[in-house]
């Protein structure tokens, strides 16, 4: 249930790419067809492997509402519905959490739209929604405070690219569409637009990522591209496009609008947010297969879509071709994931669900043995898919 409600939200503020007007000769095309559901998951799928994050009385998070990894700090982070952030070691051991950071203070923060880690700094840092950026160590204790730009512009999701330098995506009632270079010590900004308009959804899968020092802009709303991004010369291009045939969403079809403008007086905001909420009815119950979630890497392009309020799941093997292609969970449950990392897609799992989305053949004996001390009140675990 927790999964569906994640997708109602997600798509409460969707867009699309439909009249996208990019060269496609240039662009790695990934076919999809999702008539040709798969019974076997035996050429994608090697193992499942559970990590438990630890549970104390300092570590005991609720609704995660973002889940984080990265490989060089050998570190999780997860954010919940109280703008609390916790840290756990690659092997799911509590370092610390936010909690006493969180408050009034000249070194604390109050709310957050965003976080992530920061290798450049051997940190962790927190987006408030106007701009500042709150870098902590993994301890919590701050390591600076920072305000990205002069204005007051707002921002809902980021990503640091070097020490001082930032990514950011604008705020959810921004639909210019653009994302924005910062350096943040010199107060530098600059947005670059890009062929097509989308929203945002702050809290929520990264649409930023760093992979082999190249960084890439995946769009989490109804888009059926995947961009690069050259920092040095602060530009963007798409370079891989789903395509889903006559599948592929035609937004003149649409009722409604797809955001809510930016410079729009309130008076228009409620129109327009009606508006809004008409299309992205007609969306979640209609027969769109609608691209909710997508994850890459140089061998496997991921996709979680969401059809009439079911969901799909899709991978393909960008080596070989082959697709795997399943319906509602069969023949295996895949719950969603937050983030790819190398051949292992990531998923935060509530002990009550757990169950429902492992297969026994998959798991190892020691997973099977940490699946038996699990509590029914500990905190959800890391539940990687490793894929062959």
């Amino acid at each position: 249930m927790r999964k569906i409600t994640y997708y109602l939200l997600l798509l409460l503020l969707i867009n699309n790419a439909c009249d996208n007007k990019v060269d496609d000769k240039s662009i790695e095309i990934i076919p999809v067809d999702m008539s040709k559901l798969s019974d076997d998951y035996s050429n994608f799928i090697d193992r499942i492997e559970i990590i438990p994050l630890e549970t104390t009385n300092e570590s005991v998070f609720k609704s995660a509402r973002k889940v984080i990894y990265n490989k060089e700090m050998n570190m999780y982070g997860v954010l919940d519905d109280r703008f609390i952030a916790y840290l756990f070691s690659g092997d799911g051991h509590f370092i610390a959490s936010s909690e006493k950071a969180q408050g009034d203070g000249p070194q604390q923060y109050q709310i957050i739209v965003d976080m992530m880690f920061n290798p450049y700094q051997k940190g962790i840092d927190l987006l408030s929604p106007y701009g500042t950026i709150y870098t902590y160590d993994k301890h919590f204790k701050l390591i600076a405070k920072t305000e990205t730009t002069t204005s007051r512009e707002i921002y809902s999701e980021f990503i640091p690219y070097g020490k001082g330098l930032y990514l950011f995506t604008p705020g959810v009632y921004d639909n210019s569409g653009k994302i924005i270079f910062a350096d943040v010590k010199q107060k530098k900004a600059k947005a670059v637009n890009y062929n097509t308009t989308f929203s945002n959804f702050n809290i929520k899968t990264d649409c930023f990522y760093r992979i082999n020092n190249q960084f890439y802009y995946v769009p989490n709303m109804l888009d059926y591209y995947f961009y690069r991004i050259d920092t040095k010369t602060q530009t963007m291009m798409p370079f891989m496009k789903i395509d889903i045939g006559k599948e592929t969403i035609n937004e003149l079809s649409l009722p409604g609008i797809a955001m809510v403008g930016s410079n729009d007086k309130n008076s228009d905001k409620v129109r327009t947010s009606n508006e809004m909420q008409k299309r992205t009815n007609y969306l979640l119950s209609s027969n769109y297969y609608l691209p909710a979630s997508k994850f890459f890497n140089e061998k496997y392009v991921y996709v979680n879509f969401l059809k009439n309020k079911k969901l799909y799941n899709f991978i393909y093997n960008r080596h070989t071709k082959q697709t795997f292609v399943q319906a509602e969970g069969k023949p295996i449950k895949l719950f969603h994931c937050f983030a790819f990392q190398e051949n292992e897609l990531l998923s935060c799992v509530p002990i009550s669900g757990i169950d429902k989305c492992i297969d026994e053949r998959l798991l190892s004996p020691k997973a099977k043995e940490v699946i038996s001390k699990l509590k029914e009140d500990d905190n959800d675990v890391i539940m990687k898919l490793i894929l062959k």
